[in-house]
């Protein structure tokens, strides 16, 4: 049931009445000075459903179809879909990107490698055998 707003004639306090869409609303009773109260016009609020927003994937969704599809390619890309029975072949574009998140690990891992194999060039040679 839609809540209609109410002005009092008097008091000017405003009153939110809960009514029917069928039926007249002319006016009520001021809760606060008992005096006329007339139905003010406003514009409708509507929020239009907009999808929902799914904890598991960390974002809005605007149907299941795309939620059920982002916990199919998240299980892609970490590996689990193989263990939880997800025989599906995977999209190229989710292939290319875990391949682009891999390569990007080994360079990283090749840059963090070189760092510390220059940080202690020739540290061993300054190094004292007994």
């Amino acid at each position: 049931m839609p809540l209609f707003l109410y002005d009092c004639e008097k008091c000017h306090e405003v009153t939110e009445e809960l009514q029917g869409m069928q039926g007249e609303h002319k006016e009520i009773e001021c809760p606060k000075c008992h005096s006329v109260a007339k139905r003010v016009f406003t514009k409708p609020i509507m929020k239009l459903n907009r999808g929902f927003t799914s904890y598991e994937l960390g974002k809005e969704v605007m149907s299941h179809e795309e939620h059920n599809e982002g916990k199919r390619k998240e299980r892609y890309m970490t590996g689990i879909g193989k263990y939880l029975g997800d025989n599906q072949s995977p999209r190229q574009e989710w292939v290319d990107e875990k391949q682009k998140q891999e390569a990007e690990k080994e360079k990283q891992y090749k840059r963090e490698e070189e760092y510390v194999s220059k940080e202690y060039e020739g540290f061993y040679d300054t190094v004292e055998t007994y």
